[in-house]
């Protein structure tokens, strides 16, 4: 989707929430984002090659992607009508083929993303399951603004930032908070744990925190709202212990004054690459002390 990019405020406020489509804060590329410093921390030869030099393409939407998407808009921008629903055809046969082809056409025309009637339903059904859950649905019914885009510049680095945050709740019974929405193929606590750590949402937890502080110069809470994507759809709500986001600063603030030194010299190696390294198996793999 090609959105036009709007021309980020001028004022001199530390921080500003920004009316921005998520197609407008996406094309953003020039300022920060959590997923571009995830990038980074995974390789900074790519992160130059996709964000930099724009020599690699980005991220690829898997349809897992797609889903998450498709209940984030039915959740938190309802009415905007993004997404199309493709007909259920064969296209296989030439009819099928010509029915999926003007569809495609359509959306592009529109600026809409397309889903098939499959996930459209599913998410359909996970948005329902959720309206069901009392703590879920009453967290993202308090007073805040959805989908809430933020710019800043880092103070440290220097360096300009943005998020956009699902639920940015002002006040209100729970006080301030940031929520931010996830699916996943399970929900339960100890899976939802390991997927914290598997796709380091504890640092995208902190990078949101930094955000809002940023934007209000208050603290706030943090919580995940869980909605599994294969039936019945449970939803869980997980805030996120002070350890964990503690972690996720520190790995942020590393990563922004890396990325700072990188932009500056123009130097884009990956630490592993810079000198010769001995590597032995993961540690898990050696026999611990007194087990035989």
């Amino acid at each position: 989707m090609n959105a036009p990019a709007p021309t980020p405020p001028t004022d001199a406020r530390p921080a500003a929430l920004v009316d921005w489509t998520p197609e407008q804060y996406h094309a953003q590329s020039q300022r920060i984002s959590n997923s571009q410093l995830a990038d980074f921390r995974a390789s900074r030869r790519r992160f130059h090659a996709v964000h930099v030099a724009k020599t690699l393409p980005g991220r690829e939407q898997t349809p897992a992607m797609l889903l998450g998407s498709l209940v984030d808009d039915l959740l938190l921008l309802p009415g905007e009508q993004r997404f199309a629903v493709a007909p259920t055809v064969d296209r296989r046969t030439k009819a099928g083929k010509e029915a999926w082809a003007a569809c495609l056409a359509e959306a592009a025309e529109l600026g809409q993303y397309v889903v098939t009637a499959e996930q459209y339903e599913t998410a359909q059904a996970m948005c329902a399951s959720l309206a069901g859950s009392p703590f879920a649905s009453d967290l993202l019914a308090l007073a805040g603004p959805t989908q809430a885009a933020i710019i800043w510049d880092d103070d440290e680095s220097a360096l300009p930032c943005r998020a956009l945050l699902d639920k940015l709740i002002t006040g209100g019974e729970v006080g301030r908070m940031v929520v931010d929405l996830k699916t996943t193929t399970d929900a339960s606590p100890e899976a939802w744990s390991r997927k914290i750590h598997a796709f380091s949402y504890h640092c995208q937890a902190a990078w949101y925190l930094d955000a809002a502080i940023q934007l209000t110069g208050e603290p706030h809470g943090f919580a995940h709202v869980v909605i599994s994507t294969t039936a019945p759809y449970e939803v869980a709500v997980y805030e996120l212990d002070m350890r964990a986001i503690e972690l996720g600063h520190e790995a942020n603030r590393t990563a922004l004054r890396d990325l700072a030194a990188c932009l500056e010299a123009d130097e884009w190696l990956n630490p592993y690459e810079q000198k010769p390294m001995v590597v032995g198996l993961p540690s898990w793999a050696y026999p611990r002390e007194g087990v035989a």
